[in-house]
């Protein structure tokens, strides 16, 4: 008896901790311009945050315009809808003569994050 007790009761752990698995998302997507993704010049960049509450997510753009937000030190991140916002700059190059500039902006738009990969478009073109 005392060992199905025992067993019962680890059972019941197992299901309250879960598998040790993090509900949430892999929250990935693409920046585009102009129907394509962004090409940057030198020394410029894309910065992406997204923001719900107390949780504070950020993504930089690779040069394909391809993002992955992740939680630190990586992984999912918790379900919910999520304040966009992006910071899209180009730092003082030895190689442009343009001058730096820095442009931010919230965009007026909430990313539904409610699947385990979840795949949206930032259109520069259509904020």
């Amino acid at each position: 008896m005392h060992r199905i007790s025992m067993l019962l009761a680890a059972m019941m752990m197992i299901s309250v901790l879960g598998c040790g698995g993090e509900s949430g998302a892999s929250v990935e997507g693409t920046v585009t311009k102009g129907g394509a993704p962004i090409k940057f010049e030198d020394s410029e960049g894309i910065t992406i945050t997204l923001t719900s509450g107390a949780n504070k997510f950020t993504a930089n753009v690779g040069e394909d315009g391809k993002f992955s937000v992740q939680k630190p030190p990586g992984g999912p991140i918790p379900y919910g809808s999520y304040q966009v916002h992006y910071s899209h700059y180009q730092n003082k190059s030895p190689y442009t003569k343009k001058p730096p500039f820095k442009v931010e902006e919230d965009l007026k738009q909430n990313w539904e994050v409610n699947s385990s990969k979840a795949q949206f478009t930032l259109d520069l073109d259509k904020k």
